[in-house]
Order: structure tokens, then sequence, then C-alpha cells
């Protein structure tokens, strides 16, 4: 038994986790790292000459290192400051578990 389709409206980016109360993270990114805003929902994206910034709610921090290790070292945290060294301190992690004898 099939249910005829419905018509359904995806919320906005900034409108997905409006009632989470989630913190948010700003990150410039080169122009290669646009792919989060077209896979992810953010709350606001502004194009920049030299490429983005973006503004994604952050459910947890493990998640937000997974995807500074994804983005690579083009993208930047530029707040909250806390979050500033994460893509780093995730990209040493990942190198030590590679390194003979650890």
């Amino acid at each position: 038994e099939r249910e005829a389709p419905r018509s359904v409206e995806a919320p906005s980016g900034d409108e997905w986790f409006a009632d989470a109360g989630l913190p948010t993270v700003t990150l410039d990114l080169p122009l290669s790292g646009a792919w989060v805003v077209e896979r992810y929902p953010v709350v606001r994206s502004e194009t920049r000459p030299d490429g983005l910034r973006v503004v994604l709610s952050v459910a947890h921090e493990a998640w937000l290192a997974e995807l500074l290790l994804r983005l690579g070292p083009g993208a930047v945290v530029v707040e909250p400051a806390q979050w500033r060294s994460l893509g780093s301190e995730a990209a040493a992690a990942l190198l030590a578990v590679y390194r003979p004898g650890t």
C-alpha cells in the first residue's frame, strides 16, 4: 500500500536546531570547503573574497573535530576561542596513532 506524496517544507538552516540550545562555531573556509554549506544545515553563511564564513550548530565537540580534519588546515575556527586549536589537536592525535612505537 502506498501513501500519496505529501508536500513537506524542509526548515531553513537556522531552524534545524533552533530549540536545541546548541553551541555554534564560526568557521572561515577556503572555497574548497563550500561543500559544508551543501551538506550541513548552517545557521548563516557569507561569501568572502578568500572563501566562506559559516556558522554551524555543534551537537558534540568530537563531530566538530572530525569536520575540521576533513576540511584540513585551510579551515579556521573564528569563534569560540576554546575550539580554535581543536583541528590541530585532532590532527596531532591522529598522527600519533601512526607513529612507530606508540
